[in-house]
């Protein structure tokens, strides 16, 4: 499920994670701002039976 306003994007999703013996579901909590024209910035929150496990935060940049 996503929802945008603005310059801002929320995506929440499960993922399978790879594992040494097998994978492992956690819940994404996925956030997304738009900085300019060629930059956004992503904040995804991971979750595991409600509890916080991770959190990863990434930029993206277009390239000319």
């Amino acid at each position: 499920m996503g929802e945008e306003n603005g310059d801002t994007f929320n995506w929440r999703y499960l993922i399978d994670l790879p594992v040494p013996n097998g994978t492992l579901q956690v819940q994404f909590d996925d956030w997304m701002w738009k900085l300019s024209e060629t930059r956004v910035l992503n904040r995804a929150y991971m979750k595991k039976y409600g509890l916080d496990i991770g959190e990863v935060i990434i930029t993206f940049e277009k390239q000319p």
